[in-house]
């Protein structure tokens, strides 16, 4: 189930856009190249943007994990409101800062939204920084557990196709003897 919303954008008008399975093949191919979980990003785009290729926040921040101007550049990507560009900015920034905080990921994503410098052995004191590591990992919790129930359902469902190939070869067993 998708849902819709109508997002604000700077020019005035609106634009519907779909919160999730639009940006899953990009969100994974980043994810494989940068061996990093794609349940993150996807939790870090829906934190960032609600799935928003054209937002932009008040500090600047554009696109889809809402790269600053100058990180974006640092990371080569030319055009932030390009969906696989701004993805696998992203992915790249965050698989650097998880290693730069030793795999910390509460670290890494303070720093994300903070910026590197403010981080060091703990989150600062920033509430707006404090707020967006809560709600990424709360929507990371919140697919990983998604996640788990779509992998149980598709060892637990009933595959008609299975079954009736199971019973034509006892049908043929059957005959033969």
């Amino acid at each position: 189930r998708t849902q819709r919303k109508a997002v604000k954008l700077r020019s005035k008008k609106s634009r519907k856009h779909t919160d999730t399975s639009r940006f899953d093949r990009d969100i994974r191919h980043a994810a494989r190249v940068h061996k990093v979980d794609p349940l993150l990003i996807k939790a870090m785009i829906k934190t960032e943007s609600a799935f928003n290729r054209y937002a932009v926040s008040p500090k600047g921040a554009k696109g889809l994990m809402q790269l600053m101007p100058a990180t974006a550049k640092e990371l080569q990507v030319k055009d932030p409101f390009n969906p696989r560009e701004n993805i696998y900015g992203g992915t790249k920034y965050i698989k650097w800062l998880l290693k730069r905080f030793n795999g910390n990921l509460q670290l890494s994503l303070a720093a994300y939204n903070a910026g590197p410098a403010r981080v060091r052995k703990k989150i600062p004191r920033i509430p707006e920084t404090i707020a967006y590591v809560k709600k990424v990992l709360r929507h990371y919790s919140a697919y990983k557990k998604k996640s788990k129930k779509k992998i149980k359902k598709r060892r637990t469902a009933y595959r008609p196709e299975v079954a009736m190939t199971t019973s034509i070869r006892v049908r043929k067993m059957v005959t033969i003897n």
